[in-house]
């Protein structure tokens, strides 16, 4: 019935049970939550509003004259005292679109253009204009109003990094890396690399250490100093990085991967998919009757069967649960976001490298088994889960999210937005005349009319009303008033005995039940939580709010304020220059200086700045309208549309119905989106950014660089290096014609060619070929085996259907795989190893080794060492004798098993078993 306000160990919480709304400042972050998915945040003497509706954000202060709204369009614009552009301050101007991840940025240097997502960076400065592509280190610059692509010390480099696309040519070779797919293909003066990780086949090649092995029962390709072996049995694939620890496994069941290094296991099974990470404590499964993540370290659960889905933090003492269809939630310090917003579903796991970001340009995500589709095409996603009943529908004309089985159907279409839920009774409508939320089974009413804005609380008799020249905050049953009329405010809590007035002369505020007195008089006012360990004062130098014990400190002195949790997570400071706010964990900074009022959102890359040349916001029926009169800047939201417009610097920006116009007539640049796509020109530089309806194009007319997103796939050219990375439906291309470089993903198989440089990398249906033609290194894998030869090192080896031939010339070293067995030879070593029928036989004769595997098991002996390995029928021995080390099966040490069905490493005296099963 009331508000619950309590400082503990992790932060401040302020709960309103009946109405399940939360403030938490805990380890991790500031949390302000209402349970259906809307959160409030005000401060009135400051000015500001920060409202989290269910797809909006707004932060207004309103005496500095700033004004920030985050709408479905998620438009920032930002105004200094320079003048009338978007977001122009002293050093210059910036535009951000945070779901597109584009940055453009004027400043005193030039002006620059920034794509942080897709990872290219278009820079102008007083030189002329640079194009950089900087994660990878690739650089496209022109200077002196030239184009040209430059090559660094190293080489260029070219990234894609939300594609996760690296092709890099230095001077050591040509680098071609496709992280999310897993494959990299290496060339540099003495080592040739070609991983495809995720595609579970690692071929590599150096001077030193290239082993490529395969026996009866399929392909092992080992690398002794890299500590990699790759096997392919009859059972499927596995990739092992020792020294790395990263296993990739496919067997007939399913496919297997697992980084045990980071504790990460992707397994795909017939009827199951299971996404596990061990070391974060994160594991995400899906089977037949769900979907299922599971954060332990964290105690974050998020489980999604066929009725619900839970979010839950207990560590942290944040627990968020959606019964019907709610979801969810962000992990800042473990590193895993998990963000559904009007356009795009950003899964993050930083810490363990995995991303999977599905954007406005095409992004598709399909489970066909679990009848799981999301798509996000010509800017519209589709979310659709047939076996579930749930639909989630982004069109041109609104959004649509209904969960048939639930009953629970949330619309937007073109007058506003209509989010039902049956069975709860929920209903968020937003509509011409304003924006009408409502509770029914817990009773809450928000309406924004014509006349102000209308809150009420029905359950806990809360009435906040808004009118044209009033504010009421009325609360009922509680018998609290609260009235801010022309001559003052008066708050008062009858039954408890509080009065708070605001008159001409002072305020007085008294809570005599809870021995809690507040005074404001002339000379200054003393607040005390005595019982709370709270103490407020506002004396003649300043005001200071303490909480001591919980470790909270809130302090108003002569010069600045300073508001700090413990934790650091969250701060807001009040000093000479203006305010400053600061989230860590959220990275969200508000400041006010002397120039005016900057905020920062630094996840999203907003920034927002007001001067005292003159802002005015206006919010009237049909939506809201931003216009900075003295600087000739305009910007205006109405019903479906946002005009920016600035005309002394020539710069337009229009959101009209046929889409979004950026103009940058000076600096001759045009940015235009109609209803074919986006098109953004930059004519002096003869740059051409165009999204139509078959996707986005990039141009870059003097260095022939194309960026391509169509229906079917996303295509990047870059002509003058002949570089191409394509993705489509189904196949992903990557071709570098000058390099000779082709990287090829299609739906089955993977192919990687590099002609000029005569290398081959293929992987089909039936197999993988490698290809070294001018080096003299071919490998190939085909349905029997592989074939690796070294020609002009001398080095041979060859996986056929009848057997396998590995041979080393020059060192002397022959390795024979026949139909009758393997021997492998070293001659001018002096070592032996044979395998044939019986068993394996490895003779290292200088050396005194010998391994044996016979029928009846396998045996390692070691003489001149006193190293004995021993695997029978069912048990193994490794006995290290002088070296005082002893493996056995006995009370003397430690038992190493390998049965027919598992594997056990039994440490007996330090009780450590180990057991690996059939699984």
């Amino acid at each position: 019935m009331g508000a619950y306000v309590t400082f503990d160990g992790m932060g401040a919480y302020v709960t309103f049970d009946e109405m399940g709304a939360y403030v938490t400042f805990d380890d991790m972050k500031a949390y302000v939550t209402f349970d259906d998915m809307k959160a409030y945040v005000t401060f009135d003497e400051m000015g500001a509003y920060v409202t989290f509706d269910d797809m909006k954000a707004y932060v207004t202060f309103d005496e500095m004259g700033a004004y920030v709204t985050f709408d479905d369009i998620e438009a920032y614009v930002t105004f200094d005292e320079m003048g009338a552009f978007v977001t122009f301050d002293e050093m210059g101007a910036y535009v951000t679109f945070d779901d597109m991840k584009a940055y453009v940025t004027f400043d005193e240097m030039g002006a620059y253009v920034t794509f942080d997502d897709m990872g290219a960076y278009v820079t102008f400065d007083e030189m002329g204009a640079c194009a950089t592509f900087d994660d990878m280190g690739a650089y496209v610059t022109f200077d002196d109003m030239k184009e040209c692509v430059t090559f660094d010390e190293m080489g260029a480099y070219v990234t894609f990094d939300e594609m996760v696309a690296y092709v890099t040519f230095d001077k050591m070779g040509a680098y071609v890396t496709f992280d999310n797919i897993k494959a990299c293909v290496t060339f540099d003066e003495i080592e040739a690399y070609v991983t495809f990780d995720d595609m579970e086949a690692y071929v590599t090649f150096d001077e030193m250490v290239a082993y490529v092995t395969f026996d009866e029962m399929g392909a092992y390709v080992t690398f002794d100093d890299m500590k990699e072996c790759v096997t392919f049995d009859e059972m499927g694939a596995y990739v092992t990085f020792d020294e790395m620890v990263a296993y990739v496994t496919f067997d007939k069941m399913g496919a297997y991967v697992t980084f045990d290094n980071i504790k990460a296991c992707v397994t795909f099974d017939e009827i199951e998919a299971y996404v596990t990470f061990d070391g974060m404590g994160a594991y995400v499964t899906f089977d037949e009757m769900g979907a299922y993540v599971t954060f332990d370290d964290m105690k974050a659960y998020v489980t999604f069967d066929d009725m619900k889905a839970y979010v839950t933090f207990d560590e942290m003492g944040s627990y968020v649960t959606f019964d019907d269809m709610k979801a969810y939630v962000t992990f800042d310090e473990m590193g895993a976001y998990v963000t559904f917003d009007d356009i795009e579903v950003y899964v993050t796991f930083d810490e363990m490298g995995a991303f999977v970001t599905f954007d406005e340009m095409g992004a598709y995500v399909t489970f066909d088994d679990m009848k799981a589709y999301v798509t996000f095409d010509d800017m519209k996603a589709y979310v659709t889960f047939d076996e579930m009943g749930a639909y989630v529908t982004f069109d041109d004309m609104g959004a649509y999210v209904t969960f048939d089985e639930m009953g629970a159907c949330t619309t937007f279409d073109d007058m506003g937005a209509y989010v039902t839920f049956d069975d709860m009774k929920e209903c968020v409508t937003f509509d011409e005349m304003g924006a009408y939320v409502t509770f029914d089974e817990m009773v809450a009413y928000v309406t924004f009319d014509k006349m102000g804005a209308y809150v009420t609380f029905d359950n806990i008799k809360a009435c906040v009303t808004f009118d044209e020249i009033e504010a009421y905050v009325t609360f009922d049953e509680m018998g609290a008033y609260v009235t801010f009329d022309e001559m003052g405010a008066c708050v008062t809590f009858d039954e408890m005995g509080t009065c708070v007035s605001f008159d001409e002369m002072g305020a007085c505020v008294t809570f005599d039940l809870m021995g809690t007195y507040v005074t404001f008089d002339e000379m200054g006012a003393y607040v005390t939580f005595d019982e709370m360990g709270a103490y407020v004062t506002f004396d003649g130098m300043g005001a200071y709010v303490t909480f001591d014990e919980m470790g909270a400190y809130v302090t108003f002195d002569d010069m600045k304020a300073y508001v700090t949790f413990d934790d650091m997570k969250a701060h807001v400071t009040f000093d000479e220059m203006g305010a400053y706010v600061t989230f860590d964990d959220m990275k969200a900074y508000v400041t006010f200086d002397e120039m005016g009022a900057y905020v920062t959102f630094d996840d999203i890359e907003a920034y927002v700045t007001f001067d005292e040349m003159g802002a005015f916001v206006t919010f009237d029926e049909m939506g809201a309208y931003v216009t900075f009169d003295d600087m000739k800047a305009y910007v205006t939201f109405d019903d479906m549309k946002a005009y920016v417009t600035f005309d002394e610097m020539g710069a337009y920006v229009t959101f009209d119905d046929m889409g979004a116009y950026v103009t940058f007539d000076e600096m001759g640049a045009c940015a235009t989106f109609d209803d074919m796509g986006a098109y953004v020109t930059f004519d002096d530089m003869k740059e051409c950014v165009t999204f139509d309806e078959m996707g986005a194009y990039v141009t870059f007319d003097e260095m022939v660089a194309y960026v391509t997103f169509d229906k079917m796939g996303a295509y990047v050219t870059f002509d003058n290096i002949k570089a191409c990375v394509t993705f489509d439906e189904i196949e992903a291309y990557v071709t570098f014609d000058d390099m000779e470089a082709y990287v090829t993903f299609d739906e089955m198989v993977a192919y990687v060619t590099f002609d000029e440089m005569g290398a081959y990398v293929t992987f089909d249906e039936m197999g993988t070929y490698v290809t070294f033609d001018e080096m003299g290194a071919y490998v190939t894998f085909d349905e029997m085996g592989a074939y690796v030869t070294f020609d002009e090192m001398g080095a041979c080896v060859t996986f056929d259907e009848m057997g396998t031939c590995v041979s080393f010339d020059e060192m002397g070293a022959c390795v024979t795989f026949d139909l009758m067995g393997t021997y492998v030879t070293f001659d001018e070593m002096g070592a032996y190893v044979t395998f044939d029928e019986m068993g394996a036989y490895v003779t290292f004769d200088e050396m005194g080794a010998y391994v044996t595997f016979d029928e009846m098991g396998a045996y390692v002996t070691f003489d001149e060492m006193g190293a004995c390995v021993t695997f029978d029928d069912m048990e193994a021995y490794v006995i290290f004798d002088e070296m005082g080390a002893y493996v056995t099966f006995d009370e003397m040490g430690a038992c190493l098993t390998f049965d027919d069905i598992k594997a056990c490493v039994t440490f007996d005296d330090m009780k450590a078993y180990v057991t690996f099963d059939e699984i």
